[in-house]
């Protein structure tokens, strides 16, 4: 009986993988390119600020992450680090754009969003299959994540001290401007 339950596993896994290897990955619909390196400070357990702006272009659509945003980078579960670490540098700044994006989508919606951090992990090295895994990871537990239909006030009409902002925990505010 032992015999049967285990060759119902094996097999059982084996349907899996193959399951898992025949889903289709994303097209790469959108060109992103970061201009500036990832600057990032830790500051509270695993979550950083943005120590400068970073800009984006995201299909010729021009993105600032500003200084001071705040992410937890590529919340990827701790026992899938053995795989791929949420601080790899090839993953850094698409998981920035990632978190970003999600906090202030503008006409993007959650779909178009995991796209975008699946093209950009792939165009900034990162292998197809590990991009994958990725996507499929925000995809299937991204969803409370999601700011879906708000809209970021441009981060230079704030007025008041930018250090405020960071002591009152506002610092996700976002600018964004066409080419």
């Amino acid at each position: 009986m032992r015999f049967f339950k285990r060759r119902q596993l094996v097999i059982i896994s084996v349907m899996g993988v193959l399951f898992f290897l025949a889903l289709p990955t994303p097209p790469d619909l959108h060109h992103v390119i970061f201009y500036d390196p990832p600057c990032i400070k830790p500051h509270n357990s695993y979550h950083y600020y943005t120590c400068q702006d970073i800009l984006v272009n995201i299909d010729d659509y021009l993105f600032k992450i500003p200084k001071h945003f705040d992410t937890d980078l590529a919340s990827i579960p701790r026992i899938m680090w053995i795989f791929i670490s949420p601080n790899y540098s090839k993953v850094v700044a698409p998981a920035m754009l990632h978190d970003y994006l999600y906090q202030c989508p503008q006409a993007y919606n959650r779909k178009m969003i995991d796209e975008i951090f699946y093209d950009g992990l792939v165009q900034g090295g990162v292998n197809k299959y590990t991009a994958f895994l990725m996507y499929l990871g925000v995809r299937m537990f991204g969803s409370p994540y999601f700011s879906e239909g708000r809209m970021c006030v441009d981060a230079n009409s704030f007025e008041g001290n930018q250090n405020e902002m960071i002591e009152d925990g506002d610092v996700n505010q976002c600018e964004y401007n066409y080419l």
